[in-house]
């Protein structure tokens, strides 16, 4: 390679990035089986957790329905780059964080979004979101220079604390040490966590499940999507389900079963939602909730947002 100018590595080096296919992360099963890994996590999150009451203390102009249409903008942005499924529950952590600490104006939510799913994408993607692009998923209402001036601003008052432990972090090592081998077969199981992270990415939208840990949205995850693939004895079976839960997590069964009916009733509401704006059928599989002869809202296989 010829180094006759001083450019000439940097040039190369990028023309074989453009070239070669993105390598995603993949699951380290030595993490996964560590069960350190896990009580470090349980120890770690409740010092990531936002104030549940900042829309009435600190924000004067921004509201939940606002907070939510920002949510299904920031699920929009993660599926048209394809991230990591880490990347939205990290952001949206960032956002209530930094809204928490800080009265933001209606104008600027947008931009407080973008700049949050900048700094989430860094840290959880193998290639981060870029200004530019974020700029054009705002049809350009922000500015560049506003996302980098920002991105200090989000750093500065989480006090650079921006690696927070999230439902997605617990989703493997909960799924690892439950038993579902009685009660679905092996063939399922990677059905109930693509489920369950459908029902985390949808927990990050509302903001009715920041009261609850991230340990608890995720095990509340886990436990609807076993119980929407469960062929019969649903009854014994989840009540084991809730009861395994309970002694990897520490979390009782009674706010396991309330953050579960939470999450039922959120999919009731949004397939209502659906239905009323005429957006759900069977000529279209990637707006569909498969929903026919189904006991519980939790019976579905696929939820969009």
């Amino acid at each position: 390679m010829s180094r006759d100018r001083g450019d000439s590595l940097f040039c190369c080096e990028t023309g074989v990035l453009e070239t070669e296919p993105v390598c995603k992360a993949i699951r380290d099963p030595a993490l996964i089986n560590d069960r350190r890994v896990l009580a470090n996590l349980l120890d770690a999150e409740n010092s990531f957790l936002p104030s549940i009451s900042y829309f009435k203390c600190v924000q004067k102009e921004i509201k939940p329905p606002m907070r939510r249409i920002l949510a299904y903008w920031m699920v929009e942005v993660c599926e048209e780059q394809h991230c990591q499924s880490e990347v939205l529950p990290l952001s949206m952590n960032l956002l209530d964080r930094f809204l928490s600490v800080t009265s933001v104006k209606k104008d600027h939510l947008q931009l407080v979004g973008a700049v949050c799913l900048f700094i989430s994408s860094k840290l959880r993607e193998t290639c981060p979101l870029t200004v530019e692009f974020l700029v054009q998923c705002a049809d350009n209402s922000i500015a560049a220079r506003n996302i980098t001036d920002w991105e200090l601003l989000v750093l500065h008052r989480l006090r650079w604390e921006i690696n927070a432990v999230t439902s997605h972090d617990f989703l493997d090592p909960l799924l690892h040490r439950l038993s579902l081998e009685r009660y679905l077969p092996p063939s399922r199981i990677p059905d109930v966590r693509r489920q369950a992270q459908t029902f985390i990415v949808m927990c990050s939208t509302e903001f009715k499940f920041v009261i609850y840990s991230a340990s608890m949205v995720a095990a509340a995850s886990l436990a609807a999507a076993v119980q929407g693939l469960l062929p019969a004895r649903r009854e014994a079976a989840m009540s084991d389900i809730f009861s395994q839960l309970h002694r990897i997590t520490a979390v009782e069964t009674d706010l396991l079963r309330s953050c579960l009916d939470q999450i039922e009733e959120t999919i009731r509401e949004f397939a209502e939602e659906q239905a009323n704006r005429g957006s759900i059928g069977a000529t279209s599989s990637d707006q569909t909730l498969k929903h026919s002869q189904v006991e519980t809202p939790t019976d579905v296989l696929e939820v969009h947002f």
